[in-house]
């Protein structure tokens, strides 16, 4: 394997699929992020074996091949280079050269062998949603998602497609977030109605973030897998088990007083009385 990319795109894609990594892994492989050169263009995934994510990014590729290299090393040495092109050869043993101008490092990987296989989703039956709407509405149930309750199924949000809506529901089972929005959408088959792992959203979110106004998010599922799609990265999650609570119950139907304010006026007034610890 032998491939020369330009340090920031190298970065970035690094930055991207990095928040997948596990640190603390019985697995050392799972530190590591898995390298392909190959058609043009530097493949760059990571797994924990319930959440995976798969990139691409242009690079020049002179051999073709694959290794997985550590990623807190190589996002570290990423960050040190020079804003100039990178090399990276592949030598003996999984050794890795890196070399940028007058930098080098040499880094020691695993085989792509020991690295989780990629789930191969099927996008036939993907649905599309507006990146910005899918974004907005992750943000407004994420806090409510528990990452101390025994019950699994809180572990993440509700996912629910309906035909001309999508709604994401989180709950701790002290506080209920709810969001829905309409959109055009009609799921192949009636609704789709799952559990999806809060770190899986925390990077649909990530990976939203700097996408145009106008782009999309294919959203699909695949056996117990729940994909996203967006741009040239591929998320995948294993879906969580057990029922969601019957979230409907305990949402008031009507409202006996209702009142009506300026929401920077309001988020202000909040943030005000919690710095000021009143």
């Amino acid at each position: 394997m032998e491939f020369v990319i330009h340090r920031n795109d190298l970065l970035r894609e690094l930055q991207t699929v990095a928040g997948v990594v596990e640190r603390r892994t019985t697995l050392p492989i799972l530190a590591n992020l898995l390298l392909e050169a190959k058609a043009g263009d530097l493949h760059v995934g990571a797994s924990d074996l319930e959440v995976t994510i798969r990139g691409a990014c242009k690079a020049t590729v002179i051999r073709e091949g694959s290794v997985t290299l550590p990623a807190a090393k190589l996002h570290d040495i990423a960050r040190s280079l020079p804003e100039a092109e990178v090399q990276f050869k592949l030598l003996d043993r999984n050794q890795v050269a890196i070399s940028c101008e007058r930098t080098r490092y040499r880094i020691a990987g695993q085989p792509r062998d020991d690295f989780p296989k990629f789930p191969q989703p099927d996008l036939s039956e993907g649905i599309r949603l507006p990146a910005s709407v899918l974004r907005a509405m992750v943000e407004r149930v994420g806090f409510a998602i528990t990452t101390e309750d025994p019950r699994y199924s809180l572990n993440g949000a509700l996912f629910l497609l309906e035909t001309g809506s999508v709604t994401l529901v989180a709950t701790d089972g002290h506080r209920l977030a709810y969001v829905s929005r309409k959109t055009d959408v009609k799921p192949v088959g009636g609704e789709m109605r799952v559990i999806v792992a809060r770190k899986a959203l925390g990077q649909v979110s990530h990976l939203t973030s700097d996408v145009p106004s106008d782009e999309t998010v294919t959203v699909g599922r695949t056996g117990n897998q729940v994909l996203f799609v967006v741009g040239k990265h591929v998320l995948t999650s294993t879906l969580l088990e057990g029922s969601f609570p019957r979230y409907e119950n305990v949402m008031p139907k009507t409202c006996e007083t209702q009142i009506v304010l300026p929401t920077a006026d309001f988020s202000d007034a909040v943030l005000e009385k919690l710095h000021s610890g009143a």
